[in-house]
């Protein structure tokens, strides 16, 4: 299963990506999107494996994409969307990831903390995208 990671910028999306991934990205590699596949752990895969002893054994896995943070409010931040859109296409799950917690160390999206008014606007922003898809066909 492909699942995609996506939000603004600071909200914890490499965080995320680290601890179900397994490790962390490059610090000089900030900007890019970061590939990992994880197998899923099933104990009743292992003990039916066990049972029946087949040739062949094929684990479940995720593979996880941190997508860069983005802001669609100036016009970099909608490059960076419109340039992520083709892989979030391409993904069965999206997880959106927004920040909710004050932290000196890091600057707050839009100089505030506020995870709800930051997933509306990440959602009004992908229907805006496939609604502009949708216009240009």
């Amino acid at each position: 299963m492909k699942c995609a990671i996506f939000g603004p910028p600071y909200s914890g999306k490499s965080t995320l990506f680290a601890a179900v991934g397994g490790h962390r990205p490059d610090p000089g590699s900030v900007g890019q999107e970061h590939h990992a596949v994880v197998k899923v752990p099933d104990p009743r895969l292992d003990f039916l494996t066990g049972l029946y002893q087949p040739k062949k054994t094929t684990h479940a896995t995720l593979e996880l994409l941190d997508l860069p943070g983005f802001s669609p409010n100036d016009a970099h931040g909608r490059d960076a969307l419109t340039k992520a859109l083709p892989w979030m296409r391409q993904c069965d799950v999206l997880i959106a990831v927004v920040r909710d917690f004050e932290s000196d160390a890091v600057p707050a999206y839009r100089d505030r903390v506020d995870a709800q008014s930051d997933l509306a606007e990440l959602l009004e922003e992908l229907v805006y995208a496939d609604l502009l898809t949708t216009t240009k066909r």
